[in-house]
């Protein structure tokens, strides 16, 4: 279909809303003079709906509504002033008990719940993707009454021990950071979802700044868990598609590598330092060279610059980013680097340029999982978002002990988020206290393109300035991301303490934010914990010995089947989708939909078979769901499946040639 034709589809939607919110806004003022409180509410609940999928129909469509036509422009404008008609009607009618009946009084009944809820939820609302927070001292009868209302996300902050409510369905308690990111965890949740905490009838024995304070940080806690979800879900819709065909291109080398499951047991109670570029590293990277043979060193490609010009190669560089990340190498001497861990989507041409040093792993977990799959390799790291979280996920799992992080930060000092002989050891952090933002100068090259392909512009970018607890005490700047990766390394260490390993976790980094679970003591402590070695660790050999035995013949043949069954896939989805797209034609002229909906049924179970076809359009497939989801008749449906058909065929008919070159560059390793 025609972008112009997409454009018009979503334009339509556009105005179906605004029909639909100028009919109930008729209905509510007639229902609102007739005195009928239910009918009211009941409107009034339907408006908080439609206004919601307003703004989501608002970011689609956007400027473009500059260029429809002024017919449409007229008819527009026209439903938006009827609309306007109720507002105040709306507004006086929710707060129509404030200042008459106390909230503690409303909440004792489900009736009189159901007004207060009138008062307190926004006006725009999607009942079944934005998140109520209540404090716990709320009554049975409110959470009942925002259920009935069809509300389905309710969480509890827990405050002290009040009894929890068990009906079902039943609120999520959040009592701590970890909770909230339990939530988010086993919660299917939306990206545009709206987040509200109504702290109503505090009881006075919390009207104190220590609640105060437990709810804010509760509430921070839980919006960092939400962002961090939702970081996991732009990675899908802008990178899915990069790193599906990143991980095709790679698996002829990925065929050809050690996997990461080769080195478990290997190095069980061997100490690891984990070298990573925060800029307090100048301040003790001159160190490093004593633990040379003493640690496995492991060094984020970041970091692999700094360590190298103070005279310490790393045994292991990680590399877990699938952007171009290649310009971090630039000038390490990497010969002398025992091997290069790099996940299974990154850049191809670090496949090509390392060949022979490559221990593989899952750096994505989900979206790498379907190359796993291929290679029957079931070792899948709990990685989290930053390339030092993989690197401490890989000492865990190794068993590694202790495991000693240095220039993890996770802040700024004096301008610099890197250590100065990093490779973007040059970038300045820029503060702007008074609009709580930061921005970036003296970018690198190779950091410009790696904003560029997040959507960002690295130049003009700004975010929000946050905090952290210090490692010295206080309070250190930062930013969302390294609040996250802060986060994941604070649920690491507490997972390692659950388990009960023994591995011991220490933080050397002798500056930047506070992490708890980890012993925060100087790196010459660190030193002096090691202690004599009853025997020396040759790193390298082992490493080396690692490299060598990689059961490569298998993983080739393994890969060669599985290539084979996915061309067949692609092709027959592609057939699919063409046919569907042919009865959809059909189906448009003479209204029967039986021969389509058989085809469409034998086109889902294929692509089933190729889940990761989703991967390579998913903001495209997302947007063609959303249309077919507004859709009012079966013309506008049809034109909605066939935006998904179109893309189906077209995502095979590109993916087809890329499996094709790698089932060639195979045969070329097979016959070699």
């Amino acid at each position: 279909m025609p972008q112009t034709a997409i454009l018009n589809v979503e334009i339509d939607g556009l105005i179906r809303i605004l029909q639909r919110m100028s009919e109930l806004s008729s209905g509510i003022l007639q229902a609102g003079m007739a005195g009928d409180e239910q009918a009211t509410r009941t409107l009034v609940d339907q408006l908080r709906q439609e206004k919601s999928l307003l703004l989501l129909k608002n970011r689609a469509v956007g400027e473009q509504l500059r260029d429809a036509a002024s017919e449409t422009k007229q008819q527009i404008q026209e439903l938006l002033d009827n609309i306007a008609k109720s507002e105040q009607f709306i507004a006086a009618w929710c707060s129509r008990y404030r200042g008459i009946v106390d909230h503690q009084t409303m909440m004792e009944s489900v009736e009189r719940s159901h007004d207060l809820l009138d008062e307190l939820l926004p006006m725009a609302w999607d009942w079944k993707n934005d998140i109520l927070i209540l404090p716990n001292w709320v009554t049975p009868e409110l959470i009942a009454a925002a259920y009935q209302r069809g509300q389905k996300r309710i969480c509890i902050f827990e405050f002290d021990d009040s009894t929890r409510l068990t009906e079902n369905p039943k609120p999520f308690y959040i009592n701590s950071e970890k909770a909230a990111f339990e939530y988010f965890a086993q919660s299917e949740v939306y990206g545009a979802a709206r987040i509200i905490y109504v702290s109503i009838a505090t009881p006075e024995r919390a009207q104190n700044e220590e609640h105060t304070e437990k709810a804010h940080k509760l509430l921070e806690d839980f919006k960092m868990a939400f962002v961090h979800r939702i970081a996991n879900l732009n990675t899908v819709k802008l990178q899915g598609a990069r790193l599906l065909k990143q991980g095709l291109e790679n698996l002829s080398a990925v065929a050809a590598a050690t996997p990461f499951s080769k080195m478990i047991g290997q190095f069980e109670g061997s100490p690891m330092l984990i070298v990573s570029p925060g800029p307090s590293l100048d301040k003790n990277i001159d160190q490093i060279k004593d633990f040379k043979g003493r640690a496995l060193i492991v060094a984020p490609a970041q970091s692999a610059l700094a360590l190298t010009t103070a005279g310490v190669v790393p045994d292991i560089v990680v590399v877990a980013d699938p952007n171009e990340m290649q310009y971090l190498l630039d000038g390490v001497p990497m010969e002398q680097v025992t091997a290069l861990v790099l996940g299974v989507t990154c850049h191809p041409a670090l496949y090509q340029q390392y060949a022979g040093k490559i221990i593989t792993f899952n750096a994505n977990l989900g979206l790498d999982a379907w190359i796993s799959d291929i290679f029957k390799d079931t070792t899948t790291l709990p990685a989290g978002g930053s390339v030092s979280t993989d690197a401490l996920c890989m000492g865990i799992f190794l068993k590694c002990s202790p495991i000693i992080i240095v220039g993890q930060d996770l802040s700024f000092a004096e301008g610099k988020q890197y250590a100065s002989k990093s490779a973007d050891g040059q970038v300045q952090i820029v503060k702007n206290e008074e609009a709580n933002t930061i921005s970036y100068s003296n970018l690198t090259e190779g950091l410009e393109t790696v904003f560029a392909a997040g959507g960002f512009d690295g130049r003009t970018l700004t975010e929000p300035l946050r905090t952290l607890p210090g490692y010295y005490g206080g309070t250190v700047f930062t930013k969302t991301d390294y609040t996250i990766f802060h986060t994941e390394f604070q649920n690491i260490a507490q997972a390692v303490k659950d388990e009960g390993s023994g591995i011991k976790l220490l933080n050397c980094t002798e500056g930047g934010a506070y992490i708890e679970g980890f012993n925060h003591i100087s790196l010459r402590q660190a030193y002096d914990v090691l202690g004599e070695p009853e025997q020396a660790i040759d790193f390298t050999r082992k490493l080396k010995d690692i490299l060598i035995n990689k059961d490569t013949s298998t993983r080739r043949e393994n890969l060669a089947k599985s290539l084979k069954v996915m061309r067949i896939n692609l092709h027959a989805a592609g057939v699919s989708a063409a046919k569907c797209r042919q009865l959809v034609r059909s189906a448009i002229r003479s209204g029967q939909i039986g021969n389509l909906a058989v085809e469409e049924k034998r086109l889902i179970a294929v692509v089933q078979k190729t889940l990761f076809i989703s991967l390579a359009a998913q903001e495209k497939i997302m947007h063609a769901l959303k249309i077919g989801a507004e859709a009012q008749n079966l013309p506008e449906s049809l034109a909605a499946s066939n935006i998904l058909f179109r893309l189906i065929k077209e995502v095979s008919d590109e993916l087809i040639p890329v499996v094709d070159q790698t089932l060639q560059r195979l045969s070329k390793d097979l016959v070699g």
